[in-house]
């Protein structure tokens, strides 16, 4: 008898990680007793964790739309600087904390992270 032999790889949907990882974050149970629970090493599970904090792809839900409103159309470009890098203007996000961010003349690149960090 071969007491040895590899039992073949459990694979987890992307529902059952995220449904896993959320009853690990919920804090109502240990995540050593969220891992036995579902008969997975502690380790896998916190590499999980990871991975959903750093918003791998296997995380992805459906996008949320964010409302927008234009206030101005017009732009303004100061000299030496291309059109395409720069947007001229304020932009006012409400949070849904009641809180407002104010961004006076955002680059593109952090108006990416912005709508990055809030989807």
């Amino acid at each position: 008898m071969n007491y040895h032999a590899k039992l073949p790889r459990r694979r987890y949907t992307n529902e059952q990680k995220l449904n896993i990882v959320k009853a690990a974050l919920s804090g109502e149970y240990s995540k050593a007793a969220i891992a036995r629970a579902h008969d997975i090493n502690a380790n896998q599970l916190a590499r999980w964790i990871k991975e959903y904090r750093d918003g791998a792809a296997w995380t992805a839900q459906t996008t949320r739309l964010l409302p927008v409103s234009v206030t101005s159309t017009e732009f303004a470009v100061e000299p030496g600087v291309q059109s395409d890098d720069w947007l001229n203007g304020e932009i006012e996000v409400l949070l849904s904390t009641g809180h407002t961010l104010r961004l006076n003349d955002p680059s593109r690149t952090l108006l990416s992270h912005l709508v990055q960090m809030l989807t």
